[in-house]
């Protein structure tokens, strides 16, 4: 799709990379912490990806909601991580905030779900990685039914997305 909000687990400091290099060039917006853009090394990195810092205002929160969904019409995508928290290494899914679901709602465009998944190296991997290896997996999209009721459609969308990254670790 040309338009969509993409969501994936948290689960290493630098995923945001990863997900960034399988954009293929993409226009790319990144809702992050604040205090990620005081981190000497990353905040340059962070900015270059497409990072912005999240408001802690109600009223600026608004703001940007409207601003992400200009940029979501104007074609381009919006990456989210619905847990909202970084828990580095973890191999699960944890429990979903609704506002990816919400602004894909808003726009009419689906959500991919992306999930990042450690695994035990393979093949000739095996031989220069003794821990376990961050393996990217992209799933269908999910669209959303805007003739339905908002709430009640964030919530089904929000739901799905979230068995479909489940199942990945089963």
């Amino acid at each position: 799709p040309q338009k969509a909000v993409t969501v994936c687990n948290h689960v290493h400091m630098l995923d945001c990379c990863v997900i960034a290099c399988c954009m293929n060039r993409r226009r790319l917006c990144i809702p992050t912490l604040e205090s990620n853009f005081c981190i000497p090394v990353l905040r340059w990195l962070i900015r270059l990806l497409g990072g912005i810092p999240l408001p802690t205002k109600t009223r600026t929160f608004r703001q940007m909601h409207e601003a992400l969904i200009r940029h979501i019409n104007e074609g381009h995508l919006v990456h989210v991580y619905p847990e909202g928290i970084l828990y580095p290494r973890y191999n699960g899914i944890r429990k979903f905030k609704r506002g990816a679901f919400s602004l894909a709602y808003d726009c009419n465009v689906p959500v991919i779900p992306y999930v990042i998944r450690y695994v035990k190296p393979e093949g000739w991997q095996r031989f220069f990685h003794h821990k376990p290896v961050m393996r990217l997996y992209i799933l269908d999209p999910v669209y959303p039914d805007v003739s339905k009721n908002k709430r009640e459609e964030t919530i089904r969308l929000c739901n799905e997305v979230h068995t479909r990254m489940e199942d990945v670790f089963v």
